[in-house]
């Protein structure tokens, strides 16, 4: 298996999942942190930016996941909306490529609910509700998806999952992803001492650990899932019910401020596809925000 966006958060997720697992993961990003080597003892790490022939030095495989994505914002990495999105297009196009001209069996592209909007009028977003994103980030994951799906054939299947809200352990900012989840933002001012404030307690989100990726993919990918999926719990919850889950764990207060502006969020993210998915033991929030703090304290 390769992987590419396998020195970030959720990249590095999967790659140290599937690697005990037992599977042979070839890990592939353009810069790894001592952090995330360390981590991934026993992968086949491989710095590179992803373009034409970037990955012609790494071993053929049967499964190629592409999760590599630059998810800050064009403003924040000083890009245009169009370079942002070709940026996010041609790492993609260059990794499809590859698992085509080396005789992957199966391309695995990692979308996001970033597809999605607020107006996306839901109560829950399946993977039969239309997305209607528009920002630089969210073009390139549809355009994605649509190319990703268009290069099934006969040797090559395809499958696309659409992750939601993830928090795990070992979360951190880079260039390429800015902005860590409220989970990581609540966990750090709780460990500092401080109170965690939110400011949309009633926002009702999707919420998946991290370490669940990999079994989950695992399962569909035995299964012989293809198309689009949505990869997730399904376990929905308040931003106060995170946020109380996590003043709990460390001990502080919460508090709830009234937000600035009106915010709105998009609905949760739901699955009504994926069979293989069927009986999976997700971890529960409060466990997973334990072994966070287990996990982090260890290391």
């Amino acid at each position: 298996m390769l992987i590419t966006g396998a020195g970030g958060f959720v990249g590095s997720h999967l790659a140290a999942g599937f690697r005990d697992l037992g599977y042979r993961v070839t890990a592939v990003d353009a810069s790894f942190d001592a952090v995330t080597r360390a981590r991934l003892a026993g992968v086949e790490l491989h710095e590179a930016r992803l373009a034409a022939g970037a990955l012609d030095a790494c071993p053929a495989t049967d499964v190629v996941v592409h999760a590599a994505a630059l998810t800050s914002s064009p403003q924040e990495l000083g890009l245009s909306a169009a370079a942002h999105m070709q940026a996010n297009l041609d790492a993609m196009l260059a990794t499809l490529d590859w698992a085509s001209r080396t005789g992957a069996r199966m391309f695995v592209f990692v979308s996001s609910s970033g597809v999605f909007t607020p107006e996306d009028a839901a109560e829950l977003l399946l993977e039969s509700v239309p997305a209607s994103g528009t920002g630089a980030y969210a073009l390139a994951k549809r355009a994605g998806e649509m190319i990703a799906a268009g290069s099934a054939s006969a040797t090559l299947s395809v499958l696309v999952v659409r992750l939601g809200y993830i928090y795990g352990p070992y979360e951190a900012a880079r260039a390429s992803r800015a902005n860590v989840s409220l989970v990581r933002q609540w966990l750090d001012a709780a460990q500092a001492g401080r109170a965690v404030v939110t400011r949309t307690p009633e926002t009702r989100r999707d919420w998946t650990y991290a370490r669940d990726l990999a079994p989950a993919l695992d399962r569909l990918l035995r299964d012989g899932t293809a198309g689009l999926v949505h990869l997730g719990s399904g376990a929905i919850s308040t931003d106060l019910e995170v946020a109380l889950a996590v003043a709990d764990a460390v001990h502080v207060p919460v508090e709830i401020a009234p937000a600035s502006d009106a915010v709105r969020a998009k609905a949760p993210m739901g699955r009504e596809r994926g069979r293989g998915l069927d009986g999976m033991q997700w971890t529960p929030l409060s466990r997973g925000i334990g072994e966070i703090i287990s996990l982090e304290t260890a290391a």
